[in-house]
């Protein structure tokens, strides 16, 4: 039993390879639907070309961050459900549940990466950077003082706890 722990990590790795490409596909048709109602509002031509780096009034933020409302609720519910999973008698729900969870946080941090990108073109390396450094402490956090919530508050209220959290955090990111 100990040596199949490790297929485990299977649906977070899934779920991650996964939402890069699905996440690169919601990206460009949201980019596309903003760039086209830019066209219409400002009367461009659909033929002529559109250098949105060039144009101050480019809502790219609204391009880049269109489907994330929906993209995170799904991560808070599958975070606050997460805990409870384990209730169940079947392993399966928790193993879905992970490869949901990694697929939709890993989304979230790809829009954002992206819109970094954008919105720095040239410099955005040491802003990445940052905010790679304030995840992984974050991470570090929680994984350090999660065991204590465990102990008093139960698997369950752990997730709903931290899923909590991320619903407080939420309006920075909108």
């Amino acid at each position: 039993p100990t040596r199949r722990v490790g297929v485990t990590f299977l649906p977070s790795g899934a779920g991650t390879v996964l939402s890069f490409y699905l996440t690169g596909i919601i990206m460009d048709r949201d980019y596309k639907i903003v760039e086209l109602q830019y066209r219409d509002k400002h009367n461009i031509d659909q033929d002529s070309s559109l250098d949105p780096k060039s144009l101050p009034s480019f809502p790219i933020y609204r391009a880049r961050l269109r489907s994330l409302w929906w993209i995170a609720l799904v991560f808070i519910a599958t975070t606050a459900s997460y805990g409870f999973s384990f209730l169940s008698t079947s392993v399966a729900v928790p193993l879905v549940l992970q490869f949901i969870i990694a697929s939709s946080a890993t989304a979230v941090l790809f829009l954002d990466g992206v819109l970094v990108t954008d919105s720095y073109p040239g410099c955005s390396s040491p802003v990445i950077a940052i905010m790679n450094m304030i995840r992984f402490s974050c991470g570090a956090l929680v994984v350090g003082t999660v065991k204590l919530l465990f102990n008093r508050l139960g698997y369950g209220f752990t997730f709903l706890t931290l899923s909590m959290i991320v619903v407080a955090a939420l309006p920075i990111l909108l």
